[in-house]
């Protein structure tokens, strides 16, 4: 009983505290800060002494709100850091290279562009995308399913080309592109076709000349030949590839850094005038690369001239341009990454699968980052999705074969 008087009289005293510091301010924000911060420590004070809360959740004609008005003081509020541009982006073609993340990137974009009903530009099977030759016979490729001379977005595994995209693209369309660090990029891409390549390991191909060359359409410099760059396996011309690169970088609009994933989504969604629960995910195909050995001689064999020297320039460039964005050297911006990593961990692992239990939707609440989030049986259905899965729902949806959603 002693303790219980002793940790009342301690809980009191810091809410005199913290109450001083509420009335004595004028900064709004400040304010709401300290409520949560009272929130927080009344409900450990409370916890810690087996006091039972009253429920938390109530009932409203779109689902739950998790919160009420005393748990989230930011209720009401309109979130000040969100700068989204004027208009919500709707047309943009994201360049698919494997093992930068996007598989991931794909569920992403597929689902905004089935919520949004836009026209998508997809082949009809699991397939590579060839826009070459729309008029052969036997193509396998649709613009649809309302539009088909012109899409909204392109999102599927396809060599960049930029009169083909201007053809079959609307105008103004925003250029996605994912790039990743080219050893690990490597590493995983070994993995991952390792039944083409014997199970070697990727250690073994670098040191294996003719094995490297021989699969050279799998591994050799093969981020900047999606890109476009015509001479992704011929001799080595540093001002080739140097104007090349430039070229791309005036061109892109939003650079997907894999080493930066969650950041890199968040400067889209708010160029794109997006919302959090546009970009919400659940990783794909995930490989830790630091598990597999791979030496600095075999390191410095990859990156030479002969080998993926021209996509370490690429990668090199383009993460340079990443990190010199504005928003990157706001210290706020990087407390809304952890924020945004820590809610979307949630919305997968506990959110999201109770919703498919349950089949009823709830309502994230209002932060200083975010407005109110409605979260559907749909929407996480799609969240949860295998890349496999979504793709078969987006040739449904193109193709007119029903709702596979």
């Amino acid at each position: 009983m002693g303790t219980t008087k002793q940790n009342l009289f301690i809980f009191l005293l810091i809410c005199q505290v913290l109450a001083l510091g509420f009335f004595c301010t004028r900064n709004n924000v400040l304010k709401k800060r300290l409520l949560t911060a009272f929130g927080v420590m009344r409900k450990e004070f409370r916890a810690k002494e087996g006091l039972v809360e009253r429920p938390t959740g109530k009932e409203n004609s779109t689902g739950k709100d998790i919160s009420t008005d005393e748990e989230n003081p930011w209720k009401g509020y309109t979130p000040t850091k969100i700068s989204h541009s004027a208009e919500e982006v709707k047309s943009f073609a994201f360049i698919k290279v494997p093992k930068t993340g996007s598989s991931t990137m794909y569920t992403i974009l597929s689902r905004f562009a089935l919520d949004r009903k836009l026209d998508i530009i997809t082949p009809d099977r699991h397939s590579y995308l060839d826009l070459d030759s729309p008029e052969a016979k036997g193509k396998t490729w649709e613009i649809g399913p309302k539009n088909h001379s012109k899409g909204d977005v392109v999102m599927h595994h396809a060599i960049y080309k930029n009169y083909l995209y201007e053809k079959y693209l609307k105008k103004g369309y925003k250029l996605i592109v994912s790039v990743r660090e080219p050893v690990a990029w490597f590493k995983s891409a070994v993995h991952h076709y390792g039944n083409a390549v014997g199970h070697k390991t990727a250690e073994q191909m670098v040191f294996d000349a003719h094995a490297f060359h021989h699969n050279r359409i799998m591994f050799h410099n093969r981020q900047i030949h999606y890109l476009g760059f015509k001479n992704p396996y011929g001799s080595f011309n540093m001002s080739e590839v140097k104007d090349f690169i430039a070229k791309m970088i005036n061109r892109v609009d939003i650079i997907i850094l894999n080493e930066q994933y969650d950041a890199s989504l968040l400067i889209m969604m708010k160029k794109f005038g997006w919302k959090y629960s546009d970009i919400f995910y659940s990783k794909m195909r995930l490989v830790n690369t630091f598990q597999h050995p791979f030496s600095d001689k075999a390191a410095k064999k990859l990156l030479l001239k002969e080998y993926n020297l021209k996509d370490k320039i690429y990668y090199d460039e383009m993460n340079k341009t990443w990190w010199a964005q504005p928003e990157l050297k706001e210290e706020s911006f990087w407390d809304e990454v952890a924020y945004f990593t820590a809610l979307n961990k949630r919305v997968m692992s506990n959110e999201c699968p109770g919703i498919l239990k349950n089949k009823h939707p709830i309502i994230l609440p209002v932060t200083q980052y975010h407005g109110s989030l409605n979260l559907t049986f749909i929407m996480c259905k799609r969240i949860l999705s295998e890349w496999g899965g979504l793709m078969d729902c987006v040739i449904s949806y193109v193709f007119k074969q029903g709702d596979q959603c």
